[in-house]
């Protein structure tokens, strides 16, 4: 896969985080103004990033990654899935070759806080081998919950939760997601139990997602496991409901208006009063 390391850096008001680990953001090379909004929003934060190129599966998954895919396991996942997938996968193998401690995977689609430059610069990275700074609904841990900063807090995962818009990890999860990505054969979100890596999410989410998905690649191609009557005979099925019939459900923030490019920019929206019990 052609990821040329191209390093994305603009003027920016704030000065430049120091040892800041690398911040990928996986972009499409036709989301130019996407790419662009988000680089200008992290480089006003002091942060640098550098530029994935993200395979593009929207006409078909192209011939050269058929080898890297495994479609017998989920034959119902569809070739922009696969994509996506694969340019997740590509951060992990570089990781893994690189030797990568730390690192931020972002999405071209990304609202950064401006907290996220505090989330950095304080290495709170450190804290968890695999952070959600962006999540859809999830179930947490009742007793696996840690302050971060004001008005923030780390939630450890209780069962996988969807959501690769924003995530940190270290290179052992890196090793671990690279290992279940060969090959590809899940959605980008997550190819492997999170709870063995002891996974985490920042609530409320330090980046957001605009608020309707209409320009997202992947929205007219989301794909569903079929459900049959089967999964009532898996073990997993289960353990699955017993790990969400003891944990707490909770979403991104609901109260939180959606970020937006200009509260990247300096002026955050409010933050809700208090967090969820």
């Amino acid at each position: 896969m052609a990821t040329p390391p191209e390093s994305a850096q603009r003027p920016t008001s704030a000065a430049p985080i120091r040892e800041q680990p690398p911040i990928f953001v996986i972009s499409l090379a036709t989301a130019t103004q996407q790419r662009s909004d988000l680089i200008a929003a992290l480089a006003e934060l002091g942060l640098e990033c550098t530029v994935v190129e993200a395979v593009d599966a929207r006409s078909g998954l192209p011939a050269e990654f058929e080898a890297r895919v495994d479609r017998t396991r989920s034959p119902w996942i569809s070739d922009p899935e696969y994509g996506c997938a694969l340019s997740h996968a590509e951060v992990y193998r570089r990781m893994v070759a690189e030797e990568v401690p730390h690192a931020l995977v972002l999405e071209d689609d990304a609202l950064p806080r401006p907290e996220l430059a505090r989330f950095v610069s304080e290495r709170h990275y450190e804290r968890s081998p695999l952070i959600q700074l962006y999540h859809g609904a999830a179930y947490i841990r009742r007793r696996g919950r840690e302050p971060l900063f004001e008005g923030f807090e780390l939630s450890r995962l209780a069962t996988n939760c969807s959501g690769t818009v924003a995530y940190s990890l270290s290179l052992q999860a890196a090793r671990v997601l690279a290992a279940g990505t060969s090959p590809v054969c899940h959605k980008a979100d997550w190819p492997v139990d999170l709870r063995a890596l002891e996974a985490a999410l920042v609530r409320p989410v330090l980046v957001g997602h605009p608020p309707t998905r209409v320009e997202s690649t992947l929205q007219d191609s989301r794909s569903k496991a079929p459900r049959t009557a089967r999964r009532l005979l898996s073990a997993a099925y289960y353990r699955l409901k017993w790990r969400r019939l003891w944990a707490q459900r909770v979403r991104s923030s609901p109260s939180q208006p959606p970020a937006s490019r200009s509260c990247a920019r300096g002026s955050p929206p409010p933050l809700p009063h208090g967090l969820p019990l």
